[in-house]
């Protein structure tokens, strides 16, 4: 059903560019505060001859002065069918970003992801490297991040094998960040990054939609991505390939 996915994503930007377009009277410049947060939410429930729920939450911080960018965010998600969870997955990430000229920076990041209906249990993951603003306007902005890292990572178990140990690899890491602000009041934004190791490759890409409802409130319709190349002997999932689809509200303050 991707191809579902990518022509409502097209008929959402056609919609938006024809309509979207809002009052552009100048306003007085206000100065930019050091901090802002995003928070998103999004709940689905089904009942009836279908009995599904999903919940979802996100909340991200930035803060940045003079050269120094840090950002750190944390959510989860839980998802169940005919009340027996099927989905649960948690994440934190945090990193700090130095810019050493406009378009230039060094970078430094731990993501962490918990996920027991994935090959991995959980994973943590530590990076640094060099960032480069390909692109940096009002209207398209690209960012293409690159580094060495750290991977250490916890096998899923089939039931009644012996527990394994953690591991940890050496991974060569790589990320890149694309936005096009639609409108003033739409954006659409594409993310992918992938940890390459012994292990494996692990990608993840996320391609979303925002369109502002009102004032600070918006809603977000997203696609992601995960693909692990190779799946852990032991472990009870086998699909090397997870999507998903999410429309979330966002707020940001």
């Amino acid at each position: 059903h991707l191809y579902k996915i990518v022509l409502l994503f097209f008929c959402l930007i056609l919609t938006v560019s024809v309509f979207g377009e809002t009052d552009q009277t100048s306003t007085p410049a206000v100065p930019a505060k050091p901090w802002s947060a995003t928070a998103r939410f999004g709940l689905v429930d089904n009942t009836g001859n279908v009995s599904t729920s999903n919940i979802m939450g996100h909340l991200k911080f930035d803060y940045k002065k003079n050269k120094w960018l840090l950002h750190i965010a944390g959510g989860g998600r839980l998802t169940s069918d005919k009340g027996e969870k099927t989905g649960e997955n948690y994440t934190a990430k945090g990193g700090v970003e130095y810019y050493f000229r406009p378009r230039n920076f060094s970078f430094s990041e731990v993501d962490c992801k918990f996920d027991e209906f994935s090959p991995y249990l959980y994973v943590v993951t530590i990076v640094a490297g060099y960032g480069w603003k390909v692109v940096d306007n009002d209207k398209v902005g690209l960012i293409l991040k690159a580094g060495p890292g750290l991977r250490r990572q916890k096998e899923s178990e089939k039931k009644g094998t012996e527990p394994q140990e953690a591991d940890d690899d050496l991974i060569g890491y790589g990320a890149a960040d694309f936005t096009w602000n639609i409108t003033k009041d739409s954006k659409f934004t594409q993310k992918v990054s992938t940890d390459i190791g012994p292990k494996g490759i692990y990608f993840r890409s996320k391609t979303a939609l925002l369109t502002k409802i009102i004032g600070n409130l918006g809603m977000e319709l997203s696609f992601e991505i995960h693909h692990y190349t190779k799946i852990p002997r032991l472990s009870e999932n086998e699909h090397k390939t997870d999507t998903r689809t999410q429309l979330a509200f966002v707020y940001s303050f």
